[in-house]
């Protein structure tokens, strides 16, 4: 099914699948083409969108990431880091960063600037 054709049975009037222009066939077979449809984009969007990867993966180039820490004493914290090579990541103060679990890449800024 096709993007344009599962727009259009999303926003076909209720009238229309209780006419008899359409038997039930006809409709559950729409039902089931729209909701695989919607399962295929979902899953799309999901492989596009950055996943938090253990911490072990993280890139060691000095690349900008999003560093999840956790901490007994407060909430889990999320800051941009790097690594500077010698096994720590430093934060956007330089200060070292401890126990932090997983990464993810910096999401890509806006093309247009406000």
């Amino acid at each position: 099914m096709s993007d344009v054709m599962l727009h259009g049975v999303l926003n076909m009037p209720i009238d229309c699948w209780h006419d008899s222009l359409l038997d039930k066939q006809q409709r559950h077979s729409r039902y089931v083409q729209a909701s695989e449809r919607i399962l295929e984009l979902e899953k799309q969007l999901e492989q596009r969108a950055p996943q938090w990867q253990p911490i072990e993966t993280a890139p060691k180039h000095g690349q900008r990431v999003l560093c999840l820490m956790k901490d007994d004493d407060m909430d889990d914290y999320i800051t941009i880091a790097h690594y500077n090579g010698n096994r720590l990541f430093l934060g956007v103060n330089a200060n070292p960063l401890r126990d932090i679990t997983h990464w993810m890449p910096l999401p890509t800024p806006p093309k247009e600037q406000p």
